[in-house]
């Protein structure tokens, strides 16, 4: 009876290894959640191998994560689970602060692009059309009319 229950405890855990995904947890909760998986595998007498722990780790990481998955398993030489949490926190570390470098640097072009098309007085500068022949009155000059200049802002006529 004992038997077929650990043996049905192992099974259940490494399906949960198996299926264990990082998604938006960090590398320290996602390293701590498969941890605490291979430590309960291993008092159910079933110590994994250091391959087949590095094996679930890299398998739940995810898309983002593939050059470096394939970094990793394309050593030649092997690598501990500790190292493997070492450098996925240097990796995590790296990822965060370029993220955080793109968008500060992206902010501006932001602003700058939501007031483009606008001369140095914030007057919108229409392409196409009248390209500054307009219907309103001058600001050149006084006698109103169509000209060559600047031109007021659209009015309708009746």
């Amino acid at each position: 009876m004992f038997t077929s229950h650990s043996q049905a405890k192992e099974f259940q855990i490494r399906f949960q290894l198996t299926n264990l995904s990082k998604g938006d947890q960090t590398i320290l909760d996602y390293f701590g959640n498969v941890r605490s998986l291979v430590d309960s595998l291993t008092a159910t007498g079933n110590i994994p191998p250091n391959k087949e722990v590095v094996t679930y780790l890299l398998n739940g990481l995810g898309l983002s994560y593939e050059a470096f998955i394939t970094s990793v398993t394309t050593r030649v030489d092997s690598l501990s689970s500790n190292e493997l949490y070492q450098l996925l926190l240097i990796h995590e570390s790296r990822f965060s602060h370029q993220t955080r470098s793109s968008i500060s640097s992206f902010e501006p072009s932001v602003n700058f692009s939501t007031f483009g098309n606008r001369d140095q007085h914030g007057r919108a500068n229409f392409r196409g059309g009248r390209q500054g022949r307009g219907w309103g009155r001058s600001f050149s000059n006084n006698r109103g009319g169509q000209t060559d200049g600047e031109s007021a802002p659209h009015r309708a006529h009746a």
